[in-house]
């Protein structure tokens, strides 16, 4: 016979505050990540021209998904 829970759920406003919580732990951090990949004024746009000029192997894509992978890491 399984277990009984004997905990009660939690209410609606129990897991509002739980996730409120969270948010104001973690936004701090993502806001920050954010504003200093869009605030570097060294940021390398990728182009065709670049994409090109790094010389990348061929892919015809008939080799399935190992060779995809191969490829994305080469």
């Amino acid at each position: 016979m399984p277990p009984r829970r004997d905990a009660q759920p939690f209410t609606a406003e129990e897991i509002a505050a739980l996730v409120s919580q969270q948010m104001v732990a973690v936004l701090p951090g993502v806001v920050t990540q954010i504003n200093e990949l869009y605030n570097n004024n060294n940021n390398a746009q990728c182009n065709f021209k670049s994409f090109n000029s790094a010389k990348p192997l061929k892919f015809s894509g008939l080799q399935g998904a190992t060779a995809l992978l191969q490829w994305f890491e080469s």
